[in-house]
Order: C-alpha cells, then structure tokens, then sequence
C-alpha cells in the first residue's frame, strides 16, 4: 500500500484492529464516552458535552468515500487520488473501512501528505479536548467510523493525564 504521494506505508496495511472501543456498543449506556450518530429528526438535539466530528470539521477524516460507476472508491480531496491497493472496492462498508483505516495510519503517521500536516498536527495537539466526551459523526451504528479511532487515542490522552 502507498500514501498519497505513492511512497509505501511503513508497517503494512493500516490496521484499526488495535482499537479496543467496539461501535456496535455505542447506542449502550454506561460504557464511557461512545460515539453516538448526528440526526436530522425533529426533536433530536447533541447531548451537553458531546463534541461534533464530522466533516468539514477540523477532526473529520480527510479521506472520503465515493461511488465510481462500478466500485466504491477513497480518495484525499485535495488531490482526489484513489486508493485502490486492496483492489475492487465492491461495497460502501468495505470502502468506509478502508477511508477510517487511512484516517488511522494518517494519525500514526504512516500516510503522508504535506498538504495535511498541518491540520494531523491540530488533532494529535488537541485530543485531550475529546478526553471522556461523546463524540458526534454521521456513520451508521455498527460501521466503521473514524469517530472510534478518536475515542481510542482521546481515552490513551486522557490515561496519561
């Protein structure tokens, strides 16, 4: 696999697999900070506290999800390159999975793109903001979602505090 710049990624594939916090626990109760899905419904209101991640904001991930004719694609925006080096992406979860896999090595530092430094520097200096807060994005219950990865690192910051 290859980054933005076509430079292999150090480690292999980017793997969310580390990521202890389960999404499919997080319409439960009780288990610490979850991420819970944005609505449009009348009535729905974000609970105190929970802070909005999704895109355009600032912790959103970079790396979105697109329908080609035949397949699903990810690409970075700015340079709307594709990423296809785990071939035909057939399905929207596995093309979801992917784009929050990215988003994770991207963390790491395991995918470069100069052009999203900056912004990757913003989020590792801010995550102790996220520190034991709910987190609010537009996935589906029981998909992949980049949300979960920063409740990972948000509760690793908050441990270290």
């Amino acid at each position: 696999m290859a980054d933005l710049h076509g430079n292999k990624i150090v480690g292999g594939h980017p793997s969310i697999a580390d990521t202890p916090h389960n999404p499919s626990t997080s319409s439960s109760q009780g288990c610490g900070p979850q991420r819970l899905r944005l609505s449009r419904k009348a009535g729905w209101r974000k609970p105190e506290g929970a802070v909005v991640v999704s895109r355009p904001g600032r912790w959103g991930n970079p790396f979105e999800v697109t329908k080609g004719a035949t397949n699903w694609y990810v690409y970075e925006p700015r340079s709307r390159q594709q990423f296809n080096e785990l071939g035909s992406l057939t399905t929207r979860a596995e093309a979801q999975e992917f784009a929050v896999s990215l988003y994770a090595a991207w963390l790491r530092g395991n995918v470069f793109a100069a052009e999203l430094e900056p912004r990757r520097q913003w989020i590792l200096d801010n995550l102790g903001a996220l520190a034991g807060k709910d987190l609010c994005c537009w996935c589906a219950d029981g998909t992949a979602c980049h949300a979960d990865v920063l409740l990972t690192l948000a509760a690793k910051t908050g441990d270290e505090r």
